[in-house]
């Protein structure tokens, strides 16, 4: 018995559609336009998209040195006001210390109350 050999059809490339002859001829003036262009004309454009870029850049880099001088400032004021809430605090400490008080009582012509001589008065709360 012979071997059978079976082919798959084959199939045939259908061709690529057709672009209209307007798109064709709009494709092809853009071409020779684009040939036609200098070559300094190229370098021209390349070099002004590379200037926008450098300008965005530097404009970027003076935003962030003027914010961070913003900073540097604010923690210099920051540091300040510390010191002098310590200076406060520590004025405030000697201030309401049991010896200056009594020096400066004393400055001020006031003595020492005699416990002996205390009047107590007391107040009742009428049923509060």
């Amino acid at each position: 018995m012979p071997t059978r050999i079976y082919r798959t059809p084959v199939r045939r490339a259908t061709a690529a559609p057709r672009r209209p002859d307007w798109l064709t001829r709009r494709a092809r003036a853009a071409r020779v336009r684009f040939d036609r262009q200098p070559q300094a004309l190229m370098l021209l454009e390349i070099a002004a998209v590379i200037g926008l870029l450098a300008l965005l850049y530097l404009s970027q880099v003076a935003t962030l040195t003027a914010t961070h001088q913003t900073l540097l400032r604010e923690q210099a004021r920051q540091t300040e006001l510390r010191r002098q809430d310590a200076d406060l605090h520590a004025e405030l400490g000697r201030l309401q210390s049991p010896a200056y008080v009594e020096q400066r009582a004393r400055a001020l012509g006031m003595v020492p109350a005699d416990p002996a001589s205390v009047v107590w008065i007391a107040l009742h709360d009428a049923g509060r």
